[in-house]
């Protein structure tokens, strides 16, 4: 989905992979050489938990090729780039259908609108459940509750991959589920940016979506546990102090 946005992305072929790795003769000889603690990987991979942004930036060669190693999310490589990063994930226009122009003019034309969004798929496999909070139905009542004090009139637009679950668990009025219009996944990215208004679940997808947009006075509700491990420490990486953080 990432063509579909302004970032140019080239294929890399063997030769350039051969740039951040050493030769190895076969797969025994690679996991002798871990065993070892002999070197597979060269200089220029940069792991996120050893990364030191100063020392990168005094060491740092133009004419080399770099391979950054982890999920990076971190608010404050967003917030030094906001303007370049903005203009780099609009839409390209030739993604565009017109249920997304259909639900743009909607969104636009009502500044007390809503977005919330709801991950359940995938966030309830073995892998996942282990790392990921379950964000509660009283999560999300609490946030609609918050809106609904603060804005009198409002529609509210659901960005979810569990219809039934929404159904099953909350309290919603004047909704529209966004996905009864198939859309594809950048265009829900694109729309979900543009909510002054957003509830966010545990997950970056609407997190980096609700920063992407240029309202000066946005409101987003975010859940104050995401992760089961080390919650705290991660989420300090995730939140501004302009965010509404509940209970979950």
């Amino acid at each position: 989905e990432i063509d579909k946005v302004n970032i140019v992305l080239s294929e890399v072929d063997k030769k350039m992979l051969s740039e951040f790795r050493y030769n190895s003769l076969s797969t025994i000889h690679e996991k002798l050489k871990r065993k070892l603690g002999i070197k597979i990987y060269k200089g220029n991979i940069i792991l996120e938990d050893k990364f030191d942004e100063i020392t990168f930036k005094k060491e740092i060669k133009y004419n080399k090729n770099y391979y950054f190693d982890g999920y990076w999310q971190n608010i404050k490589y967003f917030l030094s780039d906001y303007e370049k990063l903005n203009k780099k994930f609009q839409i390209n226009k030739d993604f565009i259908g017109n249920n997304y122009l259909y639900l743009l003019n909607l969104i636009n034309s009502d500044v007390n609108s809503i977005a919330i969004h709801i991950r359940k798929s995938d966030y309830l496999n073995k892998k996942n459940f282990k790392i990921y909070e379950n964000l509660s139905d009283s999560y999300y009542n609490n946030a609609i509750n918050y809106f609904m004090e603060k804005l009198k009139k409002n529609k509210i637009y659901i960005f979810t991959d569990d219809n039934k679950w929404v159904n099953q668990n909350l309290i919603l009025k004047n909704a529209i589920f966004v996905s009864k219009y198939n859309l594809n996944t950048i265009e829900e990215f694109s729309l979900m940016s543009n909510f002054k208004n957003i509830i966010l679940s545990n997950s970056t997808f609407s997190l980096w979506a609700s920063l992407l947009n240029n309202y000066n006075e946005k409101q987003i509700v975010v859940p104050k546990k995401w992760f089961k491990n080390n919650n705290e420490k991660k989420t300090s990486k995730l939140f501004t102090k302009q965010m509404v953080i509940l209970e979950n």
